[in-house]
């Protein structure tokens, strides 16, 4: 006896079938196990065409997508078993078409977060981080490495403070040497075409920058890659919004390409 195997990985073509004829009279999903999975969705798919058996997987396969999300290794069917159980009773058809259906709806709510995004990241490009280099405090009870860096709002919008990310890295290597991120708390804000040297806060396990500022010392041919992340607004408001980011556009994509295969 064949079995239907069901693999799931970050390239969307997530089920594979592996199959031969089971004889199985349930014209349905039958999720009681593994072994029954298979033989009722071979059953289901015997009378379609080759271009709704694809579509049929692809459904299946963006059923389970949605619960346990993009994975490296095949799933289990501890993960599948229960996504199938909430189709059982439903026609391939019925399957396919809330597929569409619900696809549909979340690539509407995808394309405002990607445009979101886009349009942020497209206001943030204004703001520079330029110059950048570290300073010892001592004025203070302990030792404290500073990261200082002449700021630049290019922007219509006066900016209280500018959050990045960084990457010390030497050309020709692809790993960098550190890697964080932290928050410039502008004093008085930057209004807009102002430029202004400030120093950073770091955030995370080396929020004195101890870590960037040793491995600078030790490579000093390395360059410092500051990325501006986000920025807030004198009313205190973020730019780039909560809950959005780059891999909202990457999951538009990703919906695209799956709506493709059910079409």
């Amino acid at each position: 006896m064949a079995i239907l195997r069901i693999e799931f990985t970050r390239k969307f073509l997530p089920l594979a079938f592996s199959t031969a004829l089971i004889g199985c009279s349930h014209p349905s999903i039958d999720a009681a196990s593994e072994a029954s999975l298979a033989a009722s969705m071979e059953k289901m798919a015997e009378p379609l065409s080759a271009a709704d058996r694809e579509r049929f997987k692809a459904a299946l396969a963006y059923a389970v997508y949605r619960v346990v999300g993009e994975q490296d290794r095949p799933l289990t069917s501890e993960q599948v078993l229960p996504v199938m159980k909430t189709m059982e009773g439903k026609s391939a058809a019925q399957i396919i078409g809330d597929a569409k259906t619900t696809i549909a709806k979340e690539i509407s709510e995808a394309e405002v977060a990607a445009k979101t995004y886009k349009d942020a990241s497209a206001i943030l490009s204004k703001i520079e981080i330029s110059g950048a280099k570290y300073e010892r405090d001592i004025t203070t009870s302990r030792i404290r490495t500073e990261l200082h860096a002449t700021l630049l709002n290019g922007t219509d919008k006066p900016i209280g403070s500018i959050e990045f990310d960084y990457k010390l890295r030497t050309a020709g290597r692809s790993i960098p040497w550190t890697s964080g991120s932290g928050t410039f708390f502008v004093s008085g804000g930057l209004e807009p075409n102002e430029s202004r040297e400030d120093r950073a806060s770091g955030r995370g396990i080396d929020s004195d920058f101890i870590v960037l500022t040793s491995q600078w010392q030790q490579h000093p041919d390395a360059v410092l890659e500051i990325t501006v992340s986000d920025a807030r607004v004198a009313s205190g408001a973020s730019i780039m919004g909560s809950g959005v980011s780059k891999s909202s556009v990457d999951r538009l994509d990703r919906l695209r390409k799956i709506s493709e295969s059910l079409n």
